[in-house]
């Protein structure tokens, strides 16, 4: 999640090894991507329960990472950057397995359209960086819950490939979570365009 909400104490109080935790939490989730595909390709017993679990667990370290980054005041502009570039990494390659996996019509057009939202919110991200207009884009409460939901609507997929009783609420989490993809990139476009000092 973002890491840009005010800090809790002072810079000086933390020691460079603790504030150096925040950013090691993320590289290690960026790791864990490909063990999540080597993991979900070997043909091993309940190789979805272990890609589930190694997906929560980074899950998880999306909350962890940005939690401790703000209550030791260690945020940084590479972590406000590396921290959603591992996020959609992680979501992104996880519904592209799923897809090939599972087949079906529903399931690659909520891909389809995920995927290219994050690469398009992504690159409207770098622009307006570009042209100074970095916080008209920042990680708001609409972001938040679709990357939640997407999160979601993975570990359900998952648990489907091994209980199929999970296939009808990973499909329905998989739509709304498409939905609320392609409603907070609006978000995004919306607030930026409409600012008075937006020039195209």
């Amino acid at each position: 999640m973002s890491r840009r909400q005010e800090p809790t104490q002072d810079a000086t109080t933390t020691p460079r090894w603790i504030s150096s935790i925040p950013m090691t939490i993320t590289w290690i989730r960026i790791a864990l991507v490909p063990l999540f595909v080597t993991i979900f390709y070997l043909p091993i017993p309940n190789s979805s329960i272990l890609c589930l679990t190694i997906f929560l667990f980074a899950s998880f370290s999306d909350y962890l990472d940005g939690y401790l980054a703000r209550k030791w005041n260690c945020t940084s502009s590479f972590g406000s950057f590396l921290d959603p570039v591992a996020d959609k990494l992680l979501v992104s390659i996880a519904f592209i397995l799923l897809t090939a996996r599972k087949g079906g019509i529903l399931l690659p057009i909520c891909t389809s359209l995920i995927v290219s939202r994050e690469i398009f919110v992504s690159a409207w991200r770098e622009w307006m960086t570009a042209i100074g207009k970095r916080e008209s884009v920042s990680v708001g409460i609409w972001g938040k819950w679709k990357t939640t939901l997407q999160m979601a609507a993975i570990s359900l997929s998952l648990l489907d490939m091994k209980y199929p009783i999970f296939g009808l609420s990973s499909g329905i989490t998989c739509v709304v979570a498409t939905i609320l993809s392609i409603y907070s990139a609006w978000n995004y476009i919306h607030k930026a365009t409409s600012s008075s000092t937006f020039v195209p």
